[in-house]
């Protein structure tokens, strides 16, 4: 019974054949596409966009500044920039960056290098310049 379907339709084992194909082809293409692009260091946008809504949920973190992924291998590096009050003291401002820290570390277990750097937050830093000139 199978048989007398493939008889009585002689093109359909090469149309079958061509499909499989253009699916072989099109994800070897997708893989190779994001191999290169980790090769070429290319920014993922979508583990940045992970990393940001982590550290924005953390209480201090008045907003993100320079974002930075790349991968390396398998594992990603991550660099970020995180904007604090200008009057939180140094050791305050440091302690939040290790929690950032250390909850990207939990929630990435992809990235093996997680930097974390605070900075006065911009828009208070003009305020801050008057008060102190």
């Amino acid at each position: 019974m199978g048989f007398a379907l493939l008889e009585s339709h002689p093109h359909a084992d090469p149309l079958a054949g061509f499909a499989i194909t253009v699916l072989i082809v099109h994800i070897g293409l997708d893989a190779t596409r994001d191999v290169v692009a980790r090769l070429m260091d290319v920014h993922d946008d979508e583990v940045a966009g992970e990393v940001a809504r982590i550290a924005r949920a953390i209480p201090g973190v008045r907003s993100l500044g320079e974002l930075r992924v790349r991968w390396l291998g398998r594992q990603a590096e991550v660099r970020l920039v995180i904007h604090v009050s200008p009057t939180m003291p140094i050791t305050e401002a440091h302690e939040l960056a290790h929690r950032v820290q250390t909850r990207l570390r939990a929630e990435l277990p992809d990235a093996r290098e997680i930097m974390v750097e605070p900075a006065p937050s911009p828009s208070d830093e003009g305020g801050l310049a008057k008060t102190v000139g």
